[in-house]
């Protein structure tokens, strides 16, 4: 959610702030490190800026530059949700940040023990600005974000606490060319195919820009699998959106959850027995 940098020279900042910045987020500290010399601080709005020393683990790190940080991290790591929220929402870049946790009526408040139940999908697709530019953040499940992706005219842009907000890769289907980022598999059945996804590295250190999924018949319904962050899954539910529907598989349900739907035999919302 925020950022602080670490450099032994001051010129060693800019590669780091052009990283930063399309991710939105915010920076925090940028502090110079030197094993020895005196500690100093300096405030650049809300940045903090100076010396730190002694970063060695045969060394002591104490000093003023090092408890300024330590104040700053513990105000930080403090902020209740909905603060968090608020220091997100201006580096979204976008008309409209909706907090899928909260209330948005007339569906409730899924903060707590009021979990987002997949009949819900359906009430959801009526009451949003699906035409607008659209940016989602909390902790709903990602058979939500995928479903939201798919529908909106343009792709929604999704927070990650990795990455901060993060622009979906534009996705399309084709001929796989060799990764070093995914292994895909492709179960095809009768009127479906399972689509399972592996990160090859555990997780991912690049936001790709684009991506190219498995082709399968057009014919076909999508089960969407894989441990992936949300704006991957959604990426990939706009990918196979022209499929008969798509759905993502909610380990927790023990079954695939619809998003996406050109079959009135599977509605939006409804439930895929699938068990890996």
């Amino acid at each position: 959610t925020h950022a602080i940098l670490l450099a032994p020279q001051e010129r060693d900042f800019v590669a780091w702030r052009g990283l930063l910045a399309p991710l939105g987020l915010p920076v925090r500290a940028e502090l110079l490190s030197s094993l020895d010399g005196t500690q100093t601080v300096a405030w650049h709005g809300e940045t903090l800026t100076g010396t730190i020393t002694g970063l060695d683990r045969q060394r002591s790190a104490a000093g003023m530059c090092f408890d300024t940080l330590v104040d700053l991290i513990i105000a930080i790591i403090g902020l209740d949700d909905n603060q968090v929220y608020a220091l997100q929402v201006p580096t979204a870049n976008r008309e409209i940040v909706l907090h899928l946790d909260h209330a948005l009526h007339p569906l409730p408040d899924h903060r707590q023990a009021q979990h987002w139940k997949p009949e819900e999908l359906a009430m959801l697709r009526e009451v949003l600005p699906l035409d607008l530019p659209l940016a989602l953040y909390g902790r709903a499940p990602t058979w939500v974000y995928a479903a939201i992706a798919v529908w909106c005219t343009l792709p929604p842009r999704i927070f990650d606490a990795r990455w901060g907000w993060v622009d979906p890769p534009e996705g399309h289907c084709g001929a796989l060319p060799e990764s070093v980022l995914f292994h895909w598999q492709v179960d095809p059945h009768d009127d479906m195919a399972i689509v399972t996804v592996t990160i090859l590295a555990g997780v991912l250190d690049t936001v790709p820009a684009t991506l190219v999924a498995p082709h399968c018949l057009p014919t076909l319904g999508i089960i969407l699998d894989g441990k992936l962050p949300n704006w991957l899954f959604a990426a990939l539910a706009r990918a196979y959106q022209d499929h008969p529907w798509v759905a993502i598989h909610a380990p927790k349900l023990e079954s695939a959850i619809v998003i996406t739907t050109h079959d009135h035999q599977h509605a939006i919302g409804s439930q895929v027995p699938y068990v890996p």
